[in-house]
């Protein structure tokens, strides 16, 4: 990690502001030759890009649907919980 603790933190929150063409030479500035401060906040840049808008929508917004119990799909560990099975006693 960096000497200056949170240095690779605000350099990678200034660089999300700036169009992604713009970020390598925002990072030479920034980074000043310190390659091992380049590298994290590029692994920080490259892990945001990764997980992307996961967290933007919440599941009940995406169509994700939950049953009374409030688990996904209803309460299907209870006998005769599934709509498709038919109780013929």
């Amino acid at each position: 990690m960096s000497d200056d603790l949170g240095r690779d933190v605000v350099i990678f929150t200034e660089a999300l502001r700036l169009p992604v063409e713009e970020r390598a030479e925002f990072l030479e500035r920034a980074c000043a030759g310190d390659e091992n401060l380049r590298k994290e906040v590029e692994a920080l840049l490259d892990a945001h890009e990764r997980v992307g808008n996961f967290l933007e929508n919440p599941p009940l917004e995406t169509g994700f649907q939950t049953g009374t119990n409030g688990e996904p799909g209803g309460n299907h560990d209870k006998p005769g919980s599934d709509p498709d099975e038919t109780n013929d006693e």
